[in-house]
């Protein structure tokens, strides 16, 4: 999948440059009212850790899960029920 990083930065813009959120950058995603699910394994990273309670302090609908024994790179029997339980609901 490396070939599609190049695609996944010009979409993202300036939002993965490891900067907090703040001011106008906030509000703009604190209108989004769609449910969403941050996600972090329990064996990464810290900046994995702070990413998703960012998403999940700033996006109004937002259930953070914590994939404990997982780290960036999921198993998909780990991942799967966690989604599949957050889609149903």
């Amino acid at each position: 999948m490396a070939h599609t990083l190049a695609y996944d930065g010009i979409g993202m813009g300036d939002t993965q440059a490891g900067k907090p959120l703040r001011g106008e950058r906030v509000t703009r995603w604190a209108s989004a009212t769609m449910p969403s699910l941050p996600l972090d394994g329990g064996n990464s990273e810290a900046f994995f850790h702070h990413a998703a309670q960012a998403l999940m302090d700033t996006l109004p609908r937002s259930q953070r899960r914590t994939l404990e024994g997982q780290d960036h790179a999921v198993a998909p029997d780990a991942i799967a029920p966690v989604v599949v339980e957050f889609f149903a609901g």
